[in-house]
């Protein structure tokens, strides 16, 4: 007779090895040995264990199998299959792709601005981009051949083959003035909105550290609010006077103030950004949240079907390394899909969630269809977004990704509607961030962007050069870059969600500019610094512009003699640059900011 305590406890040891957890752990290099970050490695027939590698090229998978298949895939490299052993250094080499977006496309054309630029559609490497001499805008423009795109039916499709740029106005605000009142001004008045009137606040503890998640208002002397909004991980809020009536306060006398840990506090200055920037250094304890919210909000009307199947499979890739990138961030991730009145549905939604599998199921289920008509309900996504997802109180970002192929509905109630949600975006601290996909126009090109900037967003927009969809709207402007979509959209919550630590310099160092050679006759001294600094100039007229370490504008201050100081003390510890502008020479220089001891 069979003893059935025993039986029962070799089933119990049988089931704990089954659900013992293996460690599968190693290391991505390239073909010269040297760590690849950002590299997906997708575990085959189960995703939700898919991870990327860290800063030095390493990762950790968690498994009860005891070996595991994996897809390893990087921009710009061969995908190929590998596989792990538990409890073993996995080192894993990549090839180089014989054909890769490392050529980075670089789209331009002539434009005489309030400095003379010249460009042209040309493909250089990346690493000759910027030393690139300007091109005559009447040379033909060599062909770019585009991959084939994949059938609509069959396998699912592989992420990694849709291309994008990005436009950050708040890098070249001139040249978004110029836009804004020249090439798209007809249609200020259709949406009537005017991203004209820029006022920067930057916050700071006093031992340098960013302040983040404060709230920033703009108000008349008498009290009432102008714009309100939200510091982001560097500490600065951008606020914005008469965004939807042009010539609102006027003549008022404003001001500013923060809010934060339930402490109000006055800004010394109320200055737009054309005569400098706003600082504030609160003296108080350091504290950094760690909260991250990404949301999703898809247009699933039929006019999406040409790009549909890629974009679920993008964002989805997206979301699997959202979370590698951020390992230290309490994120959680959120997804809304909207057709059009009389569809099927309006509205569908995923609440955020830690767990990413129910928003990617809702993308991924999803089927285009439906609309019929070139406007949609882009307002009542966004309202469902903004409004029934519930965000993170104190968070280090808050980001809202709206995918869409068509403008919102023109008529007066849907215009005031979305004047109304960019407002309250901003005021929950709400990054919009479109990704614009084929079929847009020129009108909602205007609206979008000006949504992306009156909440301390950016511009995506797809291109042709994958070859999947319909022709792209070329956005309206003198250069961009092309890289691979999902590439690009983690590349973004990293840099909008990575928080500082108190006491060290910002994450954001690495900056797109580059000292000039002809800076070498005009010095910044000391550098570095704690924040004075004493700018020798070789002429007693110009300007200097100060930009942060990702070549946002910060302020702009006046040259009237040869030595000029210059405070820079309320600016988180890091990297920055000052452009010196007389005439037509320009000319930049680094200067670093060190933590207050």
């Amino acid at each position: 007779m069979q003893n059935p305590l025993l039986l029962t406890l070799l089933l119990l040891l049988l089931t704990t090895q089954t659900n013992a957890q293996n460690t599968f752990s190693g290391q991505v290099i390239d073909d010269r040995n040297n760590p690849l970050i950002g590299v997906s490695l997708l575990v085959v027939d189960d995703e939700s264990s898919s991870t990327v590698t860290d800063f030095d090229g390493c990762f950790t998978i968690s498994h009860h199998k005891p070996e595991l298949i994996v897809e390893v895939s990087y921009t710009g490299y061969r995908t190929t299959t590998y596989t792990l052993q538990a409890d073993k250094k996995n080192k894993i080499q990549l090839k180089p792709a014989t054909e890769s977006l490392d050529e980075v496309v670089v789209i331009g054309y002539r434009r005489t601005r309030r400095r003379d630029v010249t460009g042209s559609v040309t493909k250089v490497s990346s690493a000759e981009m910027r030393s690139l001499p300007a091109a005559s805008a009447s040379t033909p423009a060599p062909p770019i051949k585009a991959p084939e795109a994949r059938p609509t039916n069959g396998p699912e499709p592989t992420p990694g083959q849709l291309t994008a740029g990005q436009i950050n106005d708040y890098e070249d605000w001139d040249l978004w003035q110029d836009i804004a009142t020249e090439d798209l001004a007809e249609f200020r008045q259709t949406w009537q909105v005017y991203p004209d009137h820029r006022y920067v606040a930057q916050l700071t503890f006093s031992d340098g550290t960013p302040v983040v998640d404060a709230v920033v208002e703009l108000s008349t002397r008498s009290g009432e609010v102008v714009w309100q909004a939200h510091t982001d991980n560097q500490g600065r809020a951008e606020l914005w006077r008469g965004f939807d009536d042009d010539q609102a306060y006027q003549q008022d006398r404003l001001k500013l103030t923060a809010t934060y840990q339930r402490k109000t506090y006055d800004l010394p200055t109320a200055h737009p950004i054309d005569e400098g920037q706003n600082f504030l250094t609160i003296n108080d304890y350091c504290y950094q949240p760690t909260a991250v919210d990404i949301a999703f909000v898809v247009d699933a009307t039929g006019s999406m079907g040409d790009e549909m199947r890629y974009l679920g499979r993008e964002m989805i890739d997206v979301m699997s390394r959202a979370g590698d990138s951020l390992a230290d961030a309490d994120l959680r991730i959120g997804a809304v899909v909207y057709r059009d009145k009389e569809d099927e549905f309006l509205t569908r939604r995923e609440a955020f969630d830690s767990n990413p599998i129910p928003a990617r199921n809702l993308l991924n289920l999803t089927k285009a269809t439906g609309g019929g008509d070139i406007p949609e309900a882009v307002d009542a996504g966004l309202w469902v977004g903004l409004d029934e997802l519930k965000w993170q109180p104190w968070a280090t970002a808050r980001l809202l990704f709206l995918v869409l192929d068509a403008p919102p509905h023109q008529d007066s109630a849907s215009v005031a509607h979305l004047q109304m949600l960019t407002t309250r975006a901003a005021a929950k601290g709400v990054r919009l961030i479109p990704v614009v996909c084929s079929g847009m126009d020129k009108s909602g090109e205007y609206l979008l962007r000006s949504m992306a900037l009156a909440t301390n967003g950016t511009y995506v927009f797809l291109t042709d050069h994958s070859g999947i969809g319909d022709k792209h709207l070329e956005p309206t402007t003198d250069v961009y870059e092309v890289e691979k979509l999902n590439d690009l959209l983690v590349r973004l919550i990293q840099q909008y969600g990575r928080g500082a630590t108190c006491g060290e310099q910002s994450p954001l160092v690495n900056s797109k500019l580059a000292p000039t050679e002809d800076a070498e006759d005009w010095t910044v001294f000391p550098n570095p610094t704690s924040g004075p600094v004493t700018l020798t100039l070789p002429k007693g007229r110009g300007e200097v512009s100060l930009l942060s370490a990702e070549a946002k504008l910060l302020g702009r201050y006046a040259v009237n003699r040869r030595r000029q100081g210059l405070d820079l003390s309320g600016l988180p510890a890091g990297a920055y640059y000052l452009r010196y502008a007389v005439g037509k020479r320009v000319s930049t220089r680094k200067v670093v900011i060190g933590i207050a001891r």
